[in-house]
C-alpha cells in the first residue's frame, strides 16, 4: 500500500479510504481557501493536502486498498502520478483531467504495477529504478538516486531506500513537509522486507533518509551533494561496501585495500592541465557490481567504473563528458551512449 509521509514529530501515514466523503481540508496546510482545485469527476478521489505552490490528489484502488497519488503543481497545473496500481480506467481518467505528464513507480511489487501496462499504452511514460525495472513487464526510463524531478515549477528529490525490494524509491517534495514513501514505510514502523529480494537491516537504516524532522515539522537537513561530501581515508574491505549510496562522507577508492589497478588509474586522464586528477569515490553496489565515480556527476568530464565483486580482475567503465553525453562498453561488451542503458547492462549480467 503505498503511502504519503508528512513529516512531523509523529509519522502520518493514510488509511484506507470509504465512500463517505472526507472532511474539509483543516490545518496550515489544508487550510488554504482556494477555489480553484480542479476535479476529476472519478468517485473516490478526493483532494488529500495542498498549500499555495501544490497540491495532492488521493485515490485509493484494488483489492489491496493501495494508495494512488497525483501530485500537481498550482501554478503550471503540471502533474505527476506516483504508483500506477490498480484500477487503470480510472487512473486514466485522473491523468487526463489533472495534466498527468509522467508516472512514477516507488517499487516493482505488483500492487504498485496493476495499471503500468495500461497508461504506457496510453502514452503516459514510466519511471522506475533499475533495481525493480525486471519487475515490470515493460517501463520508460531509469529513476536515479539523489536527482530531481520536474514537476511544473515543483522539484522532486529522490531517494533510494531498498529493503523493502531492491530498488524502493521515495520522492521528497523540495520546501514542504510531504515523502511520497511508498512501502518503505508501514503504518507504525518500517515496511516490510520479507519478499525476495527484501533486507531488513538495510531497510531500517534508510528510513531514517525519510523519517527523521526537525522542530518545525519538515524533513531534517538534506545530506550533502556527493561532490562536497569529505572524504574518508579509513581503509575499507571489500565486504565493507554498503549495497547503497554513503550520503555523509565519500570512500575513495585508494582506501578499499583490495582496490584494482584499473580502478586506481581511472581517473588519469581526467586531470585538467597542471591540475590533478580528481578522486575517485565509491557509489554503491549495483547487483553483482561495485560502482565508482571519478570526477563530478554533472558539467564535468568524469568517469564511472563497475568492478566485478566476485571477480575483482573485471571492470567496465563509463565516460561523461561535459556536455551530458557520454559513451562506454557495458558487461554485455556492447558499446552504450545512454549511463541507464550501460547500467542496465550491470544488472542483466548480474
Amino acid at each position: 500500500m503505498s503511502r504519503m509521509s508528512r513529516i512531523s514529530p509523529v509519522l502520518r501515514h493514510d488509511s484506507p479510504m470509504s465512500d463517505t466523503p472526507p472532511p474539509a481540508p483543516t490545518g496550515e496546510h489544508h487550510a488554504c481557501g482556494h477555489d480553484d482545485h480542479p476535479g476529476t469527476g472519478v468517485p473516490g478521489v478526493s483532494l488529500h493536502w495542498c498549500d499555495s505552490r501544490a497540491e495532492i490528489h488521493r485515490i485509493v484502488v484494488g483489492d489491496l486498498y493501495n494508495n494512488v497519488f497525483v501530485l500537481r503543481c498550482r501554478e503550471t497545473g503540471e502533474a505527476v502520478l506516483i504508483d500506477a496500481a490498480n484500477e487503470h480506467d480510472k487512473l486514466l481518467e485522473m491523468c487526463r483531467s489533472l495534466d498527468v505528464r509522467t508516472v512514477l513507480e516507488t517499487h516493482g511489487h505488483w500492487d504498485h504495477i496493476g495499471a503500468v501496462p495500461a497508461v504506457r499504452e496510453a502514452g503516459y511514460e514510466v519511471g522506475v529504478t533499475a533495481e525493480d525495472a525486471s519487475m515490470l513487464d515493460a517501463y520508460d526510463y531509469l529513476l536515479e538516486d539523489e536527482s530531481v524531478i520536474e514537476v511544473g515549477r515543483l522539484r522532486l528529490h529522490t531517494i533510494c531506500t531498498p529493503g523493502h525490494t531492491p530498488g524502493s524509491i521515495c520522492f521528497r517534495l523540495e520546501d514542504a513537509p510531504i515523502v511520497f514513501v511508498g512501502d518503505t514505510l508501514f503504518p507504525g514502523g518500517v515496511g516490510a522486507a520479507h519478499f525476495e529480494g527484501g533486507d531488513f537491516e538495510t531497510l531500517i537504516g534508510c528510513t531514517r533518509l525519510v523519517s527523521h524532522p526537525d522542530d518545525a515539522g519538515r524533513a531534517g537537513p538534506p545530506p550533502l551533494p556527493a561532490d562536497l561530501r569529505p572524504f574518508d581515508d579509513t581503509p575499507v574491505h571489500t565486504a565493507d561496501l554498503p549495497p547503497t549510496p554513503i550520503r555523509d562522507r565519500n570512500v575513495p577508492a585508494e582506501a578499499w585495500v583490495e582496490a584494482p589497478e584499473a580502478l586506481l588509474r581511472s581517473a588519469d586522464d581526467l586531470a585538467p592541465p597542471g591540475g590533478e586528477p580528481p578522486r575517485i569515490a565509491y557509489k554503491r553496489r549495483l547487483g553483482d557490481w561495485l560502482l565508482w565515480r571519478a570526477g563530478p556527476a554533472k558539467g564535468a568530464d568524469a568517469r564511472y567504473v563497475a568492478v566485478l565483486a566476485g571477480d575483482l580482475d573485471v571492470t567496465v567503465t563509463f565516460r561523461l563528458f561535459p556536455d551530458g553525453t557520454g559513451t562506454g562498453t557495458g558487461a554485455d561488451g556492447a558499446t552504450h551512449d545512454r549511463f541507464r542503458s550501460w547500467k542496465q547492462s550491470l544488472l542483466a549480467a548480474s
